[in-house]
């Protein structure tokens, strides 16, 4: 999981950088060059924010325990069936779409920001229904 989020926030691309070099006959060509230095730094950082977030995580899990010792889980009686139903289609919805790309082998580009799963369907539907391997 950590290699993925790494990979998202810290892609290849971003790390491109324009060179200038010559041909196999003399000509000159252009290169692209990747900064390395650069790119391993920021994906330790984003590696390293992210193991601090799921520490701190594990440090306020007896928090969770102690409510659970105080029989606080009673306020769940107050959430109706319909929004617990609905949480629960919005998250398989949710992985469904998200895992479209890698079942149907079809490269879809990567959104961010409000409805970014609407942007990833559409993106699908209109660039890429014909070359699926299904």
């Amino acid at each position: 999981m950590v290699g993925s989020v790494v990979l998202t926030l810290a892609p290849d691309n971003h790390f491109l950088l324009p060179g200038n070099g010559t041909g196999v006959n003399g000509t000159k060509a252009d290169r692209i060059v990747v900064d390395v230095e650069a790119m391993e730094a920021q994906r330790i950082m984003v590696a390293s924010s992210m193991t601090v977030l799921v520490g701190l995580f594990q440090v306020f899990l007896p928090i969770k325990v102690v409510m659970g010792l105080l029989q606080v889980g009673f306020l769940v009686r107050y959430l109706s069936d319909p929004l617990v139903g609905g949480f629960t289609t919005a998250a398989a919805f949710h992985v469904l779409i998200s895992q479209l790309k890698i079942v149907l082998s079809v490269p879809t580009n990567n959104h961010s920001g409000c409805f970014s799963i609407l942007c990833v369907r559409v993106s699908y539907s209109n660039t890429h229904c014909r070359r699926t391997s299904v």
